[in-house]
């Protein structure tokens, strides 16, 4: 159920005190047109994880580049579950797109999967089942698709706790208990697309289910989902007579 969340509203100097002034030095992801810093709040008192959205994505803009930014302050802040993140605040002074979250220690499920991992077979269990239910509180109890569901947007905490993050593609599906689907422009990561997604636009709580399988896949066979190096950056693909 949705329970209102207060969202706390940062001042751009007090995200530039918290990163050194955006120092690359405090840079812990790098995704495309993001970047994501470690830093310390409330006096140095408090770790957490900033998300810096970058305005020089051509084949997105800066209109779509606002709406997700947007997407993910509704959906954090209307919904709260152990397995989802949780975002502590937002600043958007002189045009940025910044946003505050619960540093998460153990870095993403992607770290694990794709270089030497010490994790234990019930370690990931643990992982996989916790991202499970955090996408059911998503699907059942918010009628949410994510979207964009893959190992780099699983976080970890300090305990191994899956949380699952990004949500600047999700998708609401209303208020209507009997919709199931709806018709969208396609976007997410290679590899986990859901296909029939990908060639009629036609998104339902089982795209997500798909890359969450693929997820599952990866983890034990110990192989990418896709082969060859790719870019962390968005996919997005428009397929013609698909709208928003």
């Amino acid at each position: 159920m949705a329970s209102s969340v207060v969202c706390r509203q940062f001042s751009l100097a007090e995200i530039q005190s918290a990163t050194g002034d955006f120092s690359d030095e405090h840079v812990i992801g790098n995704g495309g047109f993001r970047k994501v810093y470690k830093g310390l709040i409330d006096n140095g008192s408090v770790s957490v994880a900033i998300k810096r959205g970058l305005a020089s994505n051509p084949s997105q803009g800066k209109g779509q580049g606002q709406t997700e930014f947007a997407a993910e302050i509704e959906t954090l802040t209307q919904f709260r579950h152990r397995n989802l993140v949780s975002l502590i605040g937002y600043c958007n002074e002189e045009g940025e797109m910044i946003l505050v979250y619960d540093y998460m220690s153990k870095g993403t499920l992607a770290n694990h999967l794709y270089n030497q991992s010490t994790l234990s077979w019930s370690q990931l269990l643990k992982i996989c089942i916790g991202a499970g239910r955090g996408l059911d509180y998503l699907h059942s109890g918010c009628s949410i698709i994510h979207r964009d569901v893959k190992p780099a947007n699983i976080l970890l905490d300090e305990n191994f706790i899956a949380k699952v993050s990004d949500f600047g593609l999700a998708k609401h599906l209303g208020h209507d208990i009997l919709q199931s689907h709806v018709f969208t422009n396609v976007k997410g990561s290679f590899g986990y697309f859901d296909p029939s997604y990908f060639t009629t636009g036609l998104l339902t709580k089982g795209s997500d289910t798909y890359a969450f399988a693929i997820i599952l896949l990866e983890v034990l066979s110990g192989r990418l989902a896709v082969e060859g190096k790719l870019a962390e950056d968005e996919v997005c693909m428009s397929r013609d007579g698909a709208s928003l």
